[in-house]
């Protein structure tokens, strides 16, 4: 019994340990990549480009932390997270390749404000949605963030350097936030909660703007 008690005591801490060495096994090709001795390699180079590109807009950081916070919150089966996370990345995936085929796509800048509003709300009001629905709004809205993420794709870099980069920032950003909300979640999710009314406030100012 007091062996069960002291593995109890310690999972918190195991799973702590876990999360960092995730987080340093995903930034670990940044530190890599980010050597002068690769400044001249356009495969490096574009996966470097693609890995920074959604921590440098803020309303791709956002929409992503966002996402991974309201998944947190009101999505209890391990299975519906992952599908939901997984459906962001295959959304976002169609949709870079659309871009850098030339498809064009209506109302993009505006859509992806608009996710600012509709992910913070999800998480402000704290709904819970049938899984085709919580599917179809995730990808609907991850599909022009990866539009745009395929529009800004630095000339002559590699696209599927680039790709792949892309996607593993935007996976850390969709774990973080995840991580976040399941760790405040037990005792404070009225912070998670206002965390996504600011993000929805913020997302009506820039459409308003836009």
């Amino acid at each position: 019994m007091q062996q069960a008690n002291q593995t109890l005591i310690n999972k918190p801490h195991t799973t702590k340990w876990h999360f960092i060495f995730a987080t340093v096994s995903i930034f670990a090709p940044v530190w890599a990549l980010a050597h002068p001795g690769h400044a001249n390699d356009l495969t490096h180079n574009a996966f470097y480009m693609g890995l920074i590109h959604p921590f440098t807009g803020i309303d791709h950081l956002l929409a992503m932390l966002t996402t991974g916070l309201w998944v947190a919150l009101t999505m209890t089966s391990r299975l519906q997270q992952a599908s939901t996370l997984t459906a962001f990345l295959v959304a976002m995936l169609i949709g870079s390749v659309l871009s850098m085929q030339g498809t064009h796509l209506p109302a993009v800048e505006p859509l992806i404000l608009l996710s600012l509003l509709v992910f913070g709300l999800l998480v402000a009001t704290a709904v819970r949605l049938p899984n085709w629905i919580a599917f179809g709004i995730t990808a609907f809205f991850a599909l022009f963030h990866g539009f745009a993420h395929g529009h800004d794709m630095p000339a002559q870099a590699q696209a599927m350097g680039y790709i792949g980069g892309f996607l593993i920032g935007t996976l850390a950003l969709l774990f973080a936030g995840t991580y976040a909300g399941q760790t405040l979640r037990p005792h404070a999710s009225w912070a998670i909660r206002t965390g996504g009314a600011l993000v929805a406030a913020y997302g009506v100012t820039l459409l308003g703007f836009a």
